[in-house]
């Protein structure tokens, strides 16, 4: 559309040039949208005389700016005259004066800027001129403004960026890549303004929230109600002009309170009642909002006017108007409870309005909304009343809004007495969150009974389900047959998904089938339910009904507003789909289980999904990527209790490093995969206790401790084989070790085994291709490669390149004039058993920055390049 608009502005001016019909043209469009450089740039375009001038200027100067043409009509220079002794010249005399020196000019083209600014009076004339225009030839005139275009203009929106628009403006700026959430940050608050996309760009830049390590640009998310100084201060100076007491100020205040989801039939009304305006002095106050630019369409014409607008209303008129429009909404309890905060009524009356408003909203079905006006009351109570509310509130809100839930929670458990049904909620939102400790601290604060031991056991398998702790969780059921019979069936769910995580499939499915019909369960527990049926399918290998059942899930977590349950499927489904061989569905499952997490304030969910995020980006080999993402995750994971997933973090590395390897990259494997064996132990979960085994069998293999790899390899397959897990696996790490003990028929059997044993595609030619490379078999390896690389799998694609392991690699970055030197200095790298491959290059200015990866067989000599030039080991 902005092209568009452009390209049609050029063909008018053209027409000026080949003197055809005047031209008259009005270019619109929000405060820094550009139009002022845009109607520069297509001045500069057009080849014929013109003049810029504010539209604002007095007539004398309007007149007197204009160039005196020699065959210019006598009567002219009487008006001029009139003009520069200061006397009233007529309006329709000024048009003609205007007019007749814009002809004699011809071609020329007038262009007033920022009409916008211009009184009642300047636009008329403005308006006569533009019909003058119209009757001469080889004339145009070009006016910006705010405003919508005026009769007999033709009209022309400068639309804002688009999303790839906006993000070449900031690839210029940056020079390199930028992250793409930082760009779709920016975006989503720029909302493609030109102006505002590059002063969020320098502003954030230059607080660190975008950073360079000297190799990229990184990103970490601003606050919420980010807004630089500058943008701001633009803002506010575009509301400045607005008198106060004046009825435009009015109408914007008020209508910057107003929500545009209550716009449609009688926000009119509604407007002008909080404003305490007339209906036609609203009218008024619309149109000449709209002619400043402040207004399209009755909403604002950029977001974060709205709110600058908002935040300077001052806190009095803010109350009166919410109290107005509390007012007009008095038969709508949900509408008018929005404007509660904002009015500050007494206790009573708030308490009143949001409890009609949460009856309203569950007459309606609408559930989320009825747990949100229950959380509003909560603020208004004190007391009983208060723990009451806020434990209704906390019940209503854990599917959909965890975090919020937990707050609500404390508040009910705070009660003196406590109530144990609080402090019991209370620990299961905890343990839900990754709180861990703080849910077994709750639990500890209740004394048992006899009226409180089953819930009592029900919360404490719950909280170990939540935490990772299957194999207690797992205890606790089989400890008390008595309490079992009458276990509910969310206990009977959380069990079972510990018994699939222990491989203790069989029990799992028993549990999950002992259950009522699925249509008999609300849909809480249906959730439950399909995401173990999903677990046990996956463990099973049925990948293809797991999928199927995942969709089933998230279908049902979606409508239900089931923020964690949504979540979790979303990062089961993204394995799942990877399994298939679909990976962008994965990508794409990530990436919105990564904005819900955000959104959320899920923060333990966050860092997984970085975690697998960053196996996505390794596959593509984008190992540097891959790395800072894992390395965020596990500090974010640092510090919860939840074994397995900081087990993961570990794992995720490990695997990076043993196929990225970089410089030392088998002493961070083997770090790594000694970290998570600790975990899987400490956890006693077999399925990270396999993993950790081969991961560390191969780092000790690459670290060439070929004895301790071989040990290792060999438990691996000995847990694998007694749990029916994790084969494949375990015999891609024995023959490994097989061949690091020089044993290398055995370890082509054993590898060629964990082949045909894998399930996955991807893994099974990753390990096929060690097999390949062990027989020499070059044929083979290329048509995976070229495999690896139709899926985007650059990263394994990458190993195919690899002639042996007993070779050093390094890297060498820097930076030439021109392509010539680059060769040249390539050459200057290359000598006999060493591979010199070029791994990045980019244009930086004037000169190619590039990285250069090496490969030098061990028997062929140190690892040395040309002489001055530094290097890794």
């Amino acid at each position: 559309m902005r092209e568009r608009a452009i390209t049609q502005l050029q063909r008018h001016l053209r027409a000026v040039l080949s003197k055809r019909p005047g031209q008259a043209l009005w270019l619109w469009g929000e405060a820094g949208v550009g139009k002022t450089f845009t109607a520069q740039a297509l001045l500069r375009e057009t080849p014929c005389a013109s003049l810029s001038l504010q539209a604002t200027l007095p007539d004398r100067a309007l007149v007197l700016a204009l160039p005196r043409p020699p065959r210019r009509p006598a009567w002219t220079d009487a008006q001029r005259e009139r003009l520069i002794q200061s006397q009233h010249v007529p309006a329709r005399t000024l048009v003609d004066t205007l007019a007749a020196t814009l002809a004699a000019l011809a071609p020329f083209v007038l262009h007033l800027e920022d009409l916008h600014e211009a009184p009642a009076e300047r636009l008329e004339l403005v308006q006569k001129l533009a019909q003058a225009v119209a009757r001469l030839r080889g004339v145009g005139l070009l006016v910006t403004s705010r405003g919508e275009p005026l009769e007999p203009f033709k009209g022309y929106r400068l639309e804002p960026l688009s999303a790839e628009e906006s993000e070449r403006l900031l690839l210029e700026q940056a020079g390199a890549p930028l992250p793409r959430e930082g760009l779709g940050w920016i975006f989503a608050r720029a909302g493609g303004n030109p102006l505002f996309t590059l002063e969020f760009w320098r502003y954030l830049a230059r607080q660190g929230f975008f950073w360079s390590d000297g190799q990229r640009w990184r990103w970490r998310t601003p606050p919420d109600g980010f807004v630089p100084v500058s943008v701001e201060a633009l803002l506010a100076r575009t509301l400045a002009g607005l008198a106060e007491g004046s009825a435009q100020r009015a109408a914007v205040e008020a209508r910057a309170l107003l929500p545009d989801g209550l716009y449609g039939e009688g926000f009119e009304a509604l407007w002008a009642r909080a404003a305490d305006l007339e209906p036609p002095g609203l009218a008024e106050a619309r149109r000449s909002l709209a002619r400043q630019g402040i207004l399209r369409q009755d909403r604002f014409a950029h977001p974060l006017l709205q709110e600058v607008a908002a935040r300077e209303t001052p806190p009095a008129r803010r109350q009166a108007y919410a109290r107005r429009a509390m007012a007009a909404l008095a038969g709508q309890p949900e509408e008018a409870a929005r404007f509660v905060e904002a009015a500050r009524p007494e206790p009573e009356e708030a308490l009143r309005l949001l409890e009609a408003a949460a009856g309203s909203a569950q007459a309606r079905g609408d559930h989320p909304g009825q747990a949100h006006w229950l959380a509003e009351a909560v603020r208004w109570s004190s007391g009983a009343a208060q723990a009451e509310r806020a434990f209704r509130a906390a019940l209503a809100l854990r599917s959909t809004d965890p975090s919020r839930a937990v707050r609500l929670a404390e508040v009910a458990a705070s009660a003196v007495p406590p109530d144990p049904e609080a402090v019991l909620l209370l620990a299961e939102l905890l343990a839900g969150q990754g709180h861990t400790q703080e849910a077994e601290a709750c639990l500890q604060r209740l004394p048992r009974s006899e009226d409180t031991a089953l819930r009592w056991w029900e919360t404490q398998i719950y909280v170990c389900d939540q935490s990772g702790q299957w194999q207690r969780a797992a205890e606790l059921w089989e400890q008390e047959p008595g309490h079992q019979a009458r276990a509910r069936p969310r206990t009977r769910l959380a069990v079972g998904a510990g018994y699939a995580f222990l491989n203790r499939l069989d029990e799992a499915e028993r549990l999950l089938q002992g259950l009522p019909g699925l249509e008999a369960l609300p849909p809480a527990l249906q959730i439950a339910a399909l995401n173990l049926q999903g677990q046990i399918q996956t463990y099973r290998g049925q990948h293809a009904q797991a999928l199927q059942t995942e969709e089933r899930l998230l279908e049902l977590a979606r409508s239900a507003g089931a923020t964690q349950a949504t979540l979790a499927n979303l990062i089961n489904h993204a394995s799942t789909a990877s399994a298939l061989g679909l990976r962008e569905r994965a990508k794409a499952c990530l990436q919105e289980a990564k904005a819900l997490a955000l959104q959320s304030g899920e923060t333990l969910r966050y860092a997984v999904v970085q975690l697998r995020l960053a196996d996505v980006l390794a596959d593509e080999g984008e190992f540097e990527q891959a790395e800072a993402l894992m390395l965020e995750a596990q500090e974010l994971l640092r510090h919860r209790l939840h074994l397995q997933w900081q087990a993961e973090s570990h794992l995720k590395l490990a695997r990076l490093y043993l196929t990225w390897q970089p410089p030392h990259g088998p002493i961070l494997a083997l770090k790594n995969a000694q970290a998570a064996l600790e975990l899987s132990r400490a956890s006693r979960d077999v399925k990270f206790l396999a993993a950790a085994l081969a991961y560390l069998s191969r780092a000790q293999a690459q670290s060439g401790h070929a004895q301790a790899a071989l040990e290792t390899a060999q438990e691996c397959l000995r847990l694998c084989e007694r749990e029916g897990i994790k084969q494949a696996e375990a015999w891609f790490a024995y023959g490994l070790a097989l061949e690091a003990a020089g044993r290398t028929g055995e370890a082509l059997q054993a590898l060629r085994e964990a082949h045909a044993r894998q399930r996955e595609r991807k893994l099974a030619e990753r390990f096929a291709l060690e097999a390949d490379r062990i027989s020499g078999d070059l044929e083979a390896a290329r048509q995976r490669r070229d495999w690896f690389a139709a899926q985007g799998l650059a990263g394994l694609a990458r190993l195919a390149l690899l002639p042996d392991r007993d070779a050093y690699r390094y890297s060498v970055e820097g930076a030439a004039a021109a392509r010539e030197d680059l060769e040249a200095f390539l050459r200057r790298w290359e000598g006999e058993g060493r591979t010199v491959r070029l791994t990045r290059l980019e244009r930086r200015g004037a000169a190619w920055a590039f990285v250069v990866t090496l490969e030098q067989r061990r028997d062929a000599g140190p690892a040395a390049g040309p002489q001055g030039v530094e290097h890794g080991d």
